[in-house]
């Protein structure tokens, strides 16, 4: 099989409104969200172009993740099979694995995300919004269960940041993350979901690909 991701990555998608109504399965599917950044030190930030939007594409255990809309587009892959994030370099056919999130503070409590009782509307979803405090920063999260994944297609310690795993949500997808930090906070804001199919092999390193280790141009 060849190159069965780059239409995922590259082409153009018609984006709907979600239906309001709660589902019986887990998500699988597509999500679109705003990046903004506010603060103190956000100007200071924004003279390297950040990226300005993410596109998130899920199925089972595994997921892309798109940082578009700024100087340095990236995109992430997760194979939970082999619990590694990858990077790929198309023009030399190379796939590079992130490893960087392997083992971190395995001996320290995990933070953990708390219902604050409160709602917010996020793209015309109901959402509850949860709480978790760390020791530099305050996050904010608002879930719906109709959008959440299988926890249990993750391995046990995911060498992955995704929020979905955050302690406390049980799978569910944050619609909107708002993260607090002195001087800077930074918002994701759903603003597209796609409810759909997706293919097995979009989720694969291609064909031909070697695999090395984490390279940071990437």
């Amino acid at each position: 099989m060849k190159n069965f991701w780059i239409p995922l990555l590259t082409a153009a998608v018609l984006w709907h409104m979600p239906a309001l109504h709660a589902q019986t399965s887990y998500f699988e599917g597509t999500l679109q969200f705003s990046v903004e950044l506010e603060g103190a030190e956000a100007e200071a930030l924004k003279v390297n172009e950040p990226n300005t939007q993410m596109t998130m594409h899920l199925k089972g255990g595994d997921y892309i993740v798109q940082l578009m809309g700024g100087r340095y587009p990236k995109t992430f892959v997760f194979l939970s099979d082999s619990n590694y994030e990858y990077t790929f370099n198309p023009s030399e056919a190379k796939a590079y694995r992130y490893s960087i999130y392997a083992d971190l503070n395995k001996e320290k409590t995990e933070a953990r995300a708390v219902a604050t009782g409160k709602t917010a509307e996020v793209a015309g979803v109901v959402c509850q919004e949860y709480q978790m405090k760390t020791a530099d920063a305050v996050f904010l999260y608002y879930v719906n269960d109709a959008y959440r994944v299988n926890v249990s297609l993750f391995p046990a310690k995911p060498n992955t940041k995704a929020s979905f795993l955050v302690p406390g949500l049980e799978g569910r997808i944050p619609l909107k993350t708002i993260i607090r930090r002195t001087g800077l906070v930074s918002t994701n804001t759903v603003t597209k979901i796609t409810p759909r199919p997706l293919k097995k092999e979009q989720f694969m390193i291609p064909t031909g690909f070697e695999v090395k280790n984490r390279d940071y141009r990437f």
